[in-house]
């Protein structure tokens, strides 16, 4: 996510920006992982640092760190019997809160939110609250996800297994 920002971006873009934020959310609530890849692009990255600032993925260990390909594979697991860690699968809540926006120089936006994960599984609640930063570009047709990036309040705490896609 390399290039300077500014602040400024018209209600239009910013109405886009948060939609396509909102359609994330509600399409993995919805377990519609299929539907939830194509907002992201070919070259996308999803990632999940651990432990503390500063982060560098390739200097540290991270809880995710998936190019679209690894993406897919996590989409093709959860949709056969084979995501055993998902038997039964997790119900799940995502708000999102605190959006900002700002345009990046050269095309495209950057957006900034809290975002918190409610799951229910087998009888127990967990609540994941995050910062997510996310890297939207322009494709002509409309907002793609270059790069998500989701700093988990306890990432630097045991954290028990997270066999659905945050």
């Amino acid at each position: 996510m390399d290039g300077s920002v500014t602040a400024v971006v018209n209600l239009e873009e910013r109405l886009a920006v948060t939609d396509l934020l909102h359609r994330e959310a509600r399409l993995l609530d919805a377990a519609d992982f299929a539907a939830w890849l194509e907002l992201y692009a070919p070259d996308a990255t999803y990632w999940i640092p651990s432990g503390l600032p500063p982060h560098d993925y390739r200097r540290k260990m991270s809880i995710v760190y998936d190019d679209h390909s690894a993406m897919q594979g996590r989409v093709e697991r959860l949709a056969s019997k084979f995501a055993f860690a998902q038997a039964p699968p997790s119900r799940t809540v995502r708000v999102l809160s605190n959006i900002e926006v700002e345009q990046r120089d050269g095309g495209g936006y950057i957006a900034r939110c809290v975002y918190v994960t409610h799951e229910l599984r087998m009888h127990r609640e967990r609540v994941l609250p995050a910062r997510a930063t996310y890297d939207l570009i322009d494709v002509g047709t409309g907002l793609l996800f270059g790069h998500k990036r989701l700093d988990l309040l306890a990432s630097n705490e045991p954290l028990e297994e997270i066999g659905f896609i945050l």
